[in-house]
């Protein structure tokens, strides 16, 4: 089962992700439930969030370069730590 929370900045994802979290690992005490930031997650994938989230740059970022940092960082966590734990 893979489980995603979209919403705009400040509206609890974090917190109902920690919730879940609990949650999943209570019902299924068996299994590995995980908890995946995004963008971040893995040590690739923190960078690009530093890149997208926290960096100031004298030049805009296009919106396109934004969006493909997004995507290689959820291509990373995906590959790095989600696939693994589904394979199993």
């Amino acid at each position: 089962m893979y489980i995603v929370l979209e919403g705009v900045v400040g509206t609890g994802k974090t917190t109902q992700a920690k919730k879940l979290l609990a949650y999943f690992q209570c019902l299924y005490p068996t299994k590995e439930v995980i908890l995946v930031r995004e963008p971040g997650g893995t040590e690739i994938a923190e960078t690009i969030r530093n890149v997208v989230q926290a960096q100031l740059f004298t030049e805009e970022m296009h919106p396109i370069t934004d969006a493909y940092l997004y995507a290689s960082s959820r291509a990373q966590s995906l590959n790095s730590l989600v696939k693994p734990v589904l394979d199993k």
